[in-house]
């Protein structure tokens, strides 16, 4: 072990490519102590040996990034730039903003980046200053890796020199997105960078947190590793502390509710925290939007911050509104964050509870999904949704429960159907969703690897069922079923009255809209309150008395249309009063118009009969002359 003095460790302890010298580096510089296997691959990486790790999501990859750079600082060495391959623009932001508060000066070049700081004054080549050596690392996706920017600063003479590592990043996806039909082709063409170095001494590090066993040598080939040539980690990438929950949709997600998901939100809710702090992954953005909108509508409206609670997440929006909701949603503001695939690419959440509804097509990616709740090691729930064709069938499916009367058997065609959308799905992610009577965590195990498999405490809903989120559902369904005869009772409500146009329906809200704000100014007094008027009659609610104001002509209908304001039962007589007499302003309006357009009415037929009546008058003067001519 060498032991001589340099600025960060001194005259008489071990230097930065030594077990005891690393260790003694990220305690002091990164903070925390290390793991055994994250001191192995580091060295690995300082010694110039290619490294692929596959561990467990919230494992500690990243560190592997910052303790390279830091080491070949402390040790001085020529090769101290670092590229960090990764799948998003938001991830390489994200890994940016960590590296920088690790001491290490770190850039994302990315398409927007490059055009933000072109447009700066003065203006920026961030390509320019990464060959002037300003940074230590780079982030960037794989995308840009074809670019000619990216050809002209890989290829200058300064860069070839400085360049000691290449790290790839949720690796797993140079073949499930880079392979044949894959939507990222150029995740593929990542290894081909190794042909435009100039050197051999530039090191490759490679992670994931779900690559089976049988794709880990085709990945490293993708990348150019070697046999012999590379130490491959494989660690547990089982996250003990995930209660699996698997369950069989019988509806498909393409209306506009999702009763079978019902549970995200409990029935009663009287302030946000009541809500459970989860993620939610969705297949399209198309699905996020539509199931974001349905949860929101089921919130009271009156509830405190009712619109900052659930918020969607996806590529097509903003950075900057990606990385408010994104630091939102882990201060545990936004209560439900419901997001595409973007999130499952590393970026750093914290939350005790998943979702995924749809789109997993291995059950890597829904590892990936479900892992990225308990990443601090405390207890966490993992809901994975199946279609209901993953599900094999059971004896009702086949033979029914005709002697009972229940269900009918399958019939023969869906049952082939079936079970040939399961033969083409991925293997394992059919066995993890038909786990039981097995655990799922065993599934994951035989497919990834690891320890020997041991049954945990409330490990899966295969080992311990549990009926809460059904409950939960059932409680909805209730009231569902109680709003949808309160909606019944009001369309089947015997009326005269003509549904209102546009102009007396805007007429209508105004005023209603008048009462509510000056109502809440007699209850308020002097007092103030951030809520507003709309505390006292919600908007929704206002909403639906305007389009129903011909309908309340009793009190008692007014009530039925009103059922569920919470102000009902002390202001409902002033509202009442308010909607009759707008109601009644309208009619008399209508009548008003109904008498000067009969007035027009019959003047005009005055006019058309004096008209007919003076051509009748020249049309018999006119046969008497004919007549009288005739005659002579």
């Amino acid at each position: 072990m060498s032991r001589h003095s340099n600025p960060v460790f001194g005259p008489t302890l071990p230097t930065a490519d030594s077990a005891e010298g690393l260790t003694y580096l990220i305690q002091t510089q990164l903070g925390y102590v290390p793991k055994d296997w994250q001191v192995e691959a580091a060295l690995s990486l300082l010694y110039g040996k290619d490294t692929f790790v596959t561990v467990a999501t919230g494992g500690g990859k990243t560190t592997l990034v910052h303790a390279s750079i830091l080491a070949v600082r402390a040790l001085k060495r020529k090769r101290i730039m670092a590229l960090l391959v990764l799948p998003s623009r938001v991830l390489a932001e994200e890994q940016v903003s960590i590296a920088r508060r690790k001491g290490i000066r770190a850039e994302a070049i990315h398409r927007t980046a490059i055009l933000a700081a072109s447009r700066l004054s003065p203006r920026r080549d961030l390509f320019r200053e990464a060959m002037d050596g300003r940074f230590d690392l780079v982030t960037i996706c794989p995308e840009m890796l074809d670019s000619p920017a990216f050809h002209t600063f890989i290829t200058n003479p300064t860069v070839q020199a400085t360049l000691g590592f290449v790290f790839v990043d949720e690796v797993h996806l140079a073949k499930q997105l880079g392979g044949p039909g894959g939507f990222r082709p150029a995740y593929a063409k990542i290894g081909d960078l190794r042909n435009r170095l100039s050197s051999q001494d530039v090191v490759w590090g490679a992670w994931t947190a779900t690559c089976p066993r049988s794709d880990r040598l085709d990945i490293q080939k993708l990348l150019g590793f070697e046999p012999g040539h590379t130490n491959d980690i494989s660690l547990p990438v089982d996250r003990g502390n995930i209660k699996y929950i698997t369950q069989f949709l019988k509806h498909p997600l393409t209306g506009i509710a999702f009763p079978e998901v019902s549970y995200l939100l409990p029935p009663s809710i009287t302030t946000g925290s009541d809500i459970r702090h989860i993620l939610v992954y969705c297949e399209t953005i198309d699905l996020v939007m539509r199931l974001a909108q349905w949860l929101v509508s089921r919130l009271p409206n009156d509830l405190e911050n009712r619109a900052q609670l659930i918020m969607p997440f996806h590529s097509m929006m903003s950075e900057p509104y990606q990385k408010r909701v994104l630091g939102s949603f882990n201060r545990k503001e936004v209560r439900i964050l419901v997001t595409t695939a973007l999130m499952e690419v590393g970026l750093d959440v914290q939350t005790n509870a998943v979702l995924a509804l749809s789109g997993c097509l291995t059950l890597g990616s829904l590892l990936q999904w479900l892992g990225r709740g308990g990443r601090s090691g405390e207890a966490s729930i993992g809901i994975a949704c199946f279609a209901d064709w993953m599900r094999e069938e059971n004896s009702l499916d086949l033979f029914g429960d005709a002697e009972y009367g229940g269900k009918k058997a399958m019939a023969p065609s869906v049952l082939s159907e079936r079970r040939a959308k399961r033969a083409k799905a991925d293997t394992a992610l059919v066995q993890f969703a038909n786990s039981a009577p097995d655990c799922a965590h065993k599934i994951v195990v035989e497919t990834y690897g690891g320890s020997t498999f041991s049954p945990l405490a409330d490990c899966c809903s295969a080992c311990f069922p549990d009926q809460s989120l059904y409950e939960v559902n059932g409680q909805w369904e209730a009231q569902d079923r109680v709003e949808a005869a309160r909606t019944h009772q009001i369309s089947r409500l015997n009326t005269d009255h003509r549904a209102l146009n546009k102009e007396e329906l805007a007429s209508a809200t105004l005023q209603l809209n008048n009462w509510k704000v000056k109502r809440w100014a007699e209850k308020l007094g002097s007092r103030r309150s951030i809520f507003g008027p709309v505390q006292l009659l919600p908007n929704v609610d206002l909403k639906r008395l305007a389009e129903k104001l011909p309908l309340v002509t009793t009190f008692e209908r007014f009530g039925c249309v009103m059922e569920g304001w919470k102000s009902l039962e002390e202001e409902g007589d002033q509202l009442w009063k308010c909607a009759r007499q707008i109601m009644d302003s309208i009619v008399a309006e209508c009548e008003k118009d109904k008498a000067v357009k009969a007035a027009a009415t019959a003047k005009k037929q005055a006019s058309k009969k004096k008209k007919k009546s003076s051509e009748s008058a020249e049309v018999t003067a006119r046969l008497r002359l004919q007549r009288a001519a005739g005659q002579v």
